[in-house]
């Protein structure tokens, strides 16, 4: 580098995006069911018609599908969050 040369410019990392998880308030939930029909990918429903949810980060249509889904549930019983850290434990 010569004495003349600007300094190099500062490398920007960005911090991962932290994944995405889909959280079921059982108590609140009514199995009504509809979040299954919104996001079939993400959510099954029991043999008594409520949500079991499927582990896996949410990303893209998955994503977008949980978010519809939560938003229509009548009792509110479903919530996006952030997974926690894993502890390697």
């Amino acid at each position: 580098m010569r004495p003349d040369d600007p300094p190099p410019a500062a490398s920007v990392t960005a911090a991962p995006t932290p994944a995405r998880r889909l959280r079921l308030d059982a108590t609140a939930c009514a199995g009504i069911g509809m979040c299954a029909y919104l996001a079939p990918e993400t959510l099954a429903l029991d043999a008594w018609g409520f949500p079991v949810i499927r582990p896996h980060d949410l990303t893209g249509r998955r994503l977008r599908a949980a978010r519809a889904a939560a938003a229509a549930c009548p009792k509110r019983a479903l919530h996006l969050g952030h997974s926690e850290p894993s502890t390697g434990r």
